[in-house]
């Protein structure tokens, strides 16, 4: 994030306490990038009055601007309120010093697969890994995909009182699954109304491309839970596409081809009649498995989560989601 600092501000120096302040906030372990220009604060009365650490913070973030590509800024420091993207002191505070949260449907659950993809995708996840040591991104509980709203409108509630729509100071990312049972089944009234409610709130959000979050479990690991040589080997047989939609805890629904939906039926077509009545009656056993099973992914590796998506139309889906979470911070 890139923040710039409204030149005027140092022409005032009772100001000198909410600017050393913010420069605290943003310094510390370089958690936000930032700008005065140095040339029009240099003879200043606040600048003066600002410690030498201070100084000299100024005097380097703006050394690093000038030698780098110019960015585009995220948010201005200012008491102007010209734009959304204007914060006063107050606002500055709030806002910058929350940290980012991650709205999951279940944050304990599900954080196993977001460990995963960060753990495995070093490179990609750098600002992320140094946030996550200084609790400035957390994994927040959405209460499954039909809570998702409330959870949001509750830390909305704590923005009430700023100038702007609350929805304006929340630092937030919303990831779910997609919940289809094959790949372009639409989305459902609800979950499209919550779309459109996350949209007109301005936060971003990934869909995962597969039904669930356990649909990306590698291969080689499925293969070690004990007790389900069976349906391993039936699994296996499945085309890749059905191994993206299949619910692994309650198998295919219970009913017979000529029952199933028109679309579902067809894809389920190159399946054989063996593998699909099996997989009415079975599905992956494992005790305790909405809690147990996300561990798993403990033990992945960048390779085998790559070749979990290699087929899909965005087959970098797990460097494009830390891209968009990255973005944020």
């Amino acid at each position: 994030m890139f923040i710039k600092f409204d030149s005027e501000l140092f022409h005032q120096d009772i100001y000198i306490k909410d600017v050393s302040f913010l420069l605290a906030i943003f310094s510390d372990n370089y958690r936000h990038d930032f700008l005065v220009e140095l040339t029009e604060v240099l003879d200043s009365k606040l600048f003066n009055q600002l410690s030498l650490i201070d100084q000299n913070l100024l005097k380097e973030y703006f050394s690093r601007y000038i030698r780098e590509p110019k960015r585009e800024v995220d948010y201005r420091v200012s008491l102007k309120n010209e734009t959304e993207k204007d914060l006063n002191f107050e606002e500055a505070k709030r806002f910058f010093n929350q940290p980012y949260l991650l709205i999951l449907e279940n944050n304990l659950n599900d954080g196993y697969f977001v460990d995963a993809i960060i753990k495995n995708f070093k490179s990609r996840a750098k600002k992320i890994n140094i946030s996550i040591k200084n609790d400035w991104f957390i994994y927040s509980n959405g209460g499954g995909c039909s809570n998702i709203a409330n959870t949001i409108e509750a830390n909305k509630k704590r923005y009430e009182l700023l100038p702007k729509a609350n929805h304006k100071y929340l630092r937030c990312f919303v990831l779910l699954d997609s919940d289809k049972k094959y790949p372009n089944e639409p989305n459902t009234q609800a979950r499209q109304n919550l779309f459109d409610y996350l949209e007109k709130n301005d936060i971003k959000y990934h869909q995962l491309y597969k039904r669930e979050i356990e649909n990306y479990l590698p291969y080689d690991l499925l293969k070690k839970v004990e007790g389900n040589e069976e349906f391993i080997k039936v699994y296996e047989r499945l085309p890749v596409d059905v191994k993206d939609f299949i619910d692994l805890e309650n198998g295919f629904p219970d009913k017979n081809r000529e029952s199933l939906t028109e679309e579902l039926a067809d894809f389920y077509q190159e399946i054989s009649d063996n593998d699909f009545n099996f997989l009415r009656k079975n599905s992956l056993k494992i005790p305790d498995y909405k809690s147990e099973f996300p561990k798993l992914f403990l033990n992945s590796d960048r390779e085998s989560l790559k070749d979990r998506i290699k087929h899909q139309k965005d087959s970098d889906e797990f460097e494009n989601l830390l891209s968009k979470l990255t973005t944020g911070l």
